[in-house]
This record gives C-alpha cells, sequence and structure tokens, in this order.
C-alpha cells in the first residue's frame, strides 16, 4: 500500500485495534472485583483470570501488527528515498561523462593552438604564465 490511500487505511485500522485494545482493558477491570465461582462439576471459574490471559494473547499480536504497519510505511518512504538517490547518482554520472568529454574536446584545442604557435610565442606565454602550462 503505498500513497495516501494506504496511509488512511493504516491509521483506521490502528485506530479500530487501539479502540478494540482499550475495550478489552475496560472489560477486565469491570471483572476485576468479580468473586471465584465454581460450575456444577467443582471447576474454578475465575472471569478475572480468563479475561487476563486473553489480553495477555492479544496484546503482542497487536503491538506486531502495529509494529508491521508503521514499518512498511518506513519501508516505503525509504524506498522512494533509494529511487530519488539513484535518480540523482545517475545525473551527476551524466554530468561528470559531459564534463569528462568538454576536458577532452579543450585539451585537444590546446594542443592544435600550440601547434600552430610560433615556438617563441609559446615560450613567452609559458614564461608568463607558468602555472597554466605546468601539470
Amino acid at each position: 500500500m503505498t500513497g495516501k490511500s494506504g496511509d488512511i487505511l493504516r491509521w483506521v485500522l490502528t485506530i479500530i485495534v487501539i479502540a478494540v485494545m482499550i475495550w478489552w482493558l475496560y472489560n477486565v477491570w469491570l471483572v476485576q472485583g468479580v468473586a471465584v465461582t465454581k460450575d456444577q462439576d467443582g471447576n474454578v471459574l475465575d472471569v478475572y483470570t480468563r479475561a487476563r490471559d486473553t489480553l495477555a494473547i492479544i496484546v503482542p499480536l497487536v503491538t506486531l501488527a502495529l509494529g508491521y504497519w508503521f514499518g512498511v510505511k518506513g519501508a516505503d518512504t525509504a524506498e522512494k528515498n533509494a529511487a530519488t538517490a539513484n535518480d540523482q547518482a545517475r545525473a551527476a554520472t551524466e554530468q561528470a561523462k559531459d564534463a569528462t568529454a568538454q576536458a577532452v574536446v579543450a585539451e585537444k584545442q590546446v594542443t592544435a593552438l600550440r601547434g600552430a604557435l610560433e615556438p617563441s610565442a609559446y615560450e613567452a606565454a609559458v614564461q608568463k604564465y607558468p602555472d597554466i602550462f605546468t601539470k
């Protein structure tokens, strides 16, 4: 699930799950003071213990579901960020290739100009601008 509809669904499910948890906690609280009774066969009927045990099973499942839903949201965001980073890396690689091609052309032009100059003009330029001609 991606986009706004996925976010809305996650929040709706989360609110439903939290509402069920609150309702169940309220029910456990209601039966907390109920006395332990026995049925016809002598079995102990402890409503509070049953409710508490059920809650002990439900809480980990609910936290697992909530963690998964919000973890998926984080994975969606990470995938978007990774795709953006890949696009930027491709663009930077293309720019580097273009810059390299321009440097090669400029080097060829300089070599051609160097060959077209008289040796004395070239030597005068080297002496006047030594930083440009040293590699």
